[in-house]
């Protein structure tokens, strides 16, 4: 979905995730993509965002990539295995 400025909020988006279909979003930098996306999934009850831009979290992941993977079973064994939204923002640094 390619993201324009104007727009806050986006109907073809919230059908596709009600699908449970992954989403890469991309538009100009600074034109409110993450305000958007967080925005967006704080309506959901499970999510689990990850910020590449924070050095501790990219490093984290630079040096194991299988983090991920183990992170999102962790969060999901914490529900029983219930509906999960991940949100990895900057995806591009890795």
């Amino acid at each position: 979905i390619l993201f324009h400025m104007e727009q806050r909020s986006h109907p073809i988006l919230e059908k596709i995730l009600k699908k449970k279909h992954s989403v890469l979003v991309l538009g100009p930098r600074g034109s409110g993509k993450t305000f958007f996306l967080t925005d967006l999934l704080g309506s959901y009850s499970r999510t689990l965002s990850i910020n590449l831009l924070n050095t501790e979290e990219y490093r984290k992941y630079l040096r194991n990539p299988e983090q991920l993977f183990s992170d999102i079973e962790f969060q999901l064994e914490k529900k029983n295995k219930e509906l999960l939204y991940v949100f990895i923002d900057e995806i591009q640094l890795l």
